[in-house]
This record gives C-alpha cells, sequence and structure tokens, in this order.
C-alpha cells in the first residue's frame, strides 16, 4: 500500500499496483466487518478444497454442503410458529434437542427415507446396546 503525498503525481503504474492490491485483498475492504453481509443466495465456501459450504440458494431454506454433498439443509413452513434447539451440555450431562415454539405441545417426528429404520444406540463401559423402533 502507497502512501500518498500532497501534490504527488499518479502513474499509470501506481494506479495498476493499488488496483491490484485491492482486488487481491478485497477483504481487507470490509474487516473487521461492522454490518450486514447480504450473499443474496450465493454459497458460502468453507474449506480450501471448495467441497464445505453454507448456502440459502431456495428461500427459507439452508443448506450445509460436507464434501460436495447436501449433507443437512433446514427448511421452514410458510406460518412456522415451532421450531428446535440444539443445546450443549456440560460434563457428565446430556445434550437436549428440545422442541420451542408458540404452541402447548409440540412433538418431535423422526423419518427415515424408504425402508430404513430408525435406531438408537446407547454405549456403555461394556456394552453396546442398539434398539430398533418400529411404526
Amino acid at each position: 500500500m502507497k502512501t500518498w503525498s500532497a501534490a504527488e503525481i499518479l502513474s499509470a503504474s501506481d494506479l495498476n499496483t493499488e488496483f491490484n492490491n485491492i482486488l487481491s485483498n478485497a477483504f481487507t475492504l470490509i474487516s473487521p466487518l461492522t454490518g450486514n453481509l447480504d450473499l443474496n443466495g450465493q454459497e458460502l465456501i468453507l474449506d480450501a478444497d471448495a467441497d464445505t459450504s453454507i448456502q440459502a440458494g431456495t428461500d427459507d431454506q439452508i443448506d450445509f454442503k460436507l464434501g460436495g454433498t447436501d449433507i443437512v439443509q433446514f427448511k421452514t413452513v410458510a406460518t412456522a410458529v415451532n421450531g428446535f434447539n440444539f443445546i450443549g451440555s456440560a460434563t457428565t450431562d446430556s445434550i437436549n434437542i428440545n422442541a420451542v415454539g408458540t404452541d402447548t405441545n409440540i412433538g418431535i417426528t423422526i423419518t427415515p427415507k424408504g425402508v430404513g429404520e430408525f435406531y438408537s444406540t446407547t454405549v456403555s463401559a461394556n456394552e453396546t446396546i442398539k434398539s430398533r423402533f418400529f411404526a
């Protein structure tokens, strides 16, 4: 970055150098970010080989891509009033997945694909118990 002094003549070479610096370091223009960054549906690439990302290319949906594949999607409905929270835990406590919202009673549905089944696994010091749930 060149520091200009009063009455200094701007040469084409200096100007090109400054433009190249801006193009090569564009994020320094917004760092620290002090406002909203609108990606407008564009993908936010998170890793060096560009196969892990977050994107909201569909209205009211967020896609998380890992290894080039959409692994997690968050979606809503037009009149959503309920949702869920993932809550971490302290040592020796369980994590929680909680239904939240304005309804008094909120169920949680887990739906396998096709003929896939739902299992719950419990692991203790000397055994693993895999429980299969049926409809």
